[in-house]
Formats: C-alpha cells, structure tokens, sequence
C-alpha cells in the first residue's frame, strides 16, 4: 500500500537530522515546481496528524520545514 502525501512528508520529517528547505522536500517527494503546494502540503500535514491524536509526529513537521532563509514553514499565529 502506498503513502499518502502526508505520511511521506511525517516519514521524511521523523528521519530529518537537520532542517529540510521546501525545495529539498519537493526533490524528495518528486514534486516539480513545488511552489506554495508544498507549503499548503506541509500545514495540511500538520492538520492531519494532529486530528489522528499524533501531535508528536506535528510537532517534528512544524520544526523541520524551513523557507530558503531559514524561517520554519509552519508558524502558529
């Protein structure tokens, strides 16, 4: 069976030792022209762990996801 876009982005952010640019996670998830796709992919992750009870899968999503200059991807307002 294979992963929904969401399990790989958990998958790829569980196994991260450092952060992940969104154009890295694009390459790794074989997305081309990414673009914000992959930032509302990336809060659409978090969203879903977090309905399933997995906050501790969110959370390593909200820490390792970071734009071109280093600012995490996911913030809360």
């Amino acid at each position: 069976m294979s992963q929904t876009i969401y399990e790989q982005i958990g998958n790829i952010a569980i196994n991260a030792k450092q952060p992940i640019t969104v154009n890295e996670l694009g390459n790794k998830l074989g997305i081309v022209n990414s673009g914000r796709n992959i930032y509302n992919y990336i809060r659409g992750a978090v969203t879903h762990f977090r309905s399933q009870g997995k906050a501790d899968i969110a959370g390593r999503i909200e820490g390792v996801y970071t734009d071109e200059k280093g600012l995490y991807v996911y913030q809360k307002k």
